[in-house]
């Protein structure tokens, strides 16, 4: 890699974690919740590829995993106690908000897509799309069985 694509490789990175921390700041996250969910998956991943673009694209799916949730309303995304019916269903939009938002990155189209499906079930019951029964999520299910141990897809 020269030089200049290195610098601009920097500086994307320290954008992408600035805009999430900027979430996790706005959401009352403790410890970096948006790094933690990033890691975890990339090692993970290494177990399955050796390919730097796809791990590339891992890490910044599960980086960017919530940033869906910059459009959620401060009185749904900081709610103290359960959501109600409506408010749930605002909610559970900030998967495609986020996949607008990534998917506009170029060269960051399989992270969009993670994104996307990061919180789609093995059994169906996750969403925006409820697929079931899908292993061809592309890192999506990584950040799934991170957050949720339970979740197998392997």
């Amino acid at each position: 890699m020269n030089v200049e694509a290195d610098i601009l490789e920097r500086a994307d990175a320290a954008f992408a974690e600035a805009l999430v921390e900027a979430l996790d700041i706005r959401e009352h996250e403790a410890g970096d919740h948006s790094k933690r969910v990033a890691c975890h998956p990339l090692v993970l991943a290494r177990r399955f590829t050796a390919d730097t673009e796809q791990l590339r694209q891992i890490y910044w799916g599960a980086l960017l995993h919530d940033i869906g949730k910059i459009g959620i309303a401060d009185a749904i995304l900081l709610k103290q106690g359960a959501l109600n019916e409506d408010e749930w269903l605002e909610m559970r939009t900030h998967p495609e908000k986020g996949h607008r938002i990534v998917a506009q990155i170029p060269g960051m189209e399989k992270a969009a897509e993670i994104v996307l499906s990061h919180e789609e079930r093995f059994d169906g019951s996750g969403y925006p799309c409820g697929l079931c029964g899908r292993t061809d999520l592309f890192g999506g299910e990584t950040v799934c069985r991170n957050r949720y141990p339970g979740c197998h897809y392997f």
